[in-house]
């Protein structure tokens, strides 16, 4: 039976200072732990981004604005959600791999086709 991510950790690794454990047991991450600074700023400006999209929907809403004009701002901001949950599930991803296997197999992994899998699946 394979081990839960959290299992192959050593108890140090778990108390790291950016790193808990959630009520499931699941390792819960800061961003700071899975993001470096080019990934975050990237998440902020899309969060930039559907922030002034949601602004807009709102002005439509008080301008009295044509329905299907507001249903397509609506389909942007879904879509730009899902395209930050996408980022971010991709890069937690790939640093939680690299913090579970060990460097001696990392020879084994291509990690490049591991995200760009889930990449694909997440589309």
């Amino acid at each position: 039976m394979a081990k839960r991510c959290d299992e192959t950790l050593d108890s140090s690794s778990r108390r790291q200072d950016n790193e808990s454990t959630g009520a499931s047991g699941a390792i819960q991450s800061k961003i700071s732990s899975v993001l470096d600074e080019g990934a975050k700023k990237s998440i902020i400006n899309r969060l930039a981004r559907l922030s002034g999209h949601l602004n807009s929907i709102k002005r439509m809403i008080e301008e009295d604005r044509e329905v299907s004009a507001l249903l397509v701002q609506l389909a942007s901001v879904r879509s730009a959600t899902l395209g930050v949950e996408r980022a971010l599930t991709i890069e937690t991803l790939a640093a939680r791999a690299k913090d579970v296997f060990p460097k001696d197999d990392a020879s084994e992994w291509d990690w490049q086709d591991l995200v760009e899998t889930v990449e694909r699946c997440l589309k």
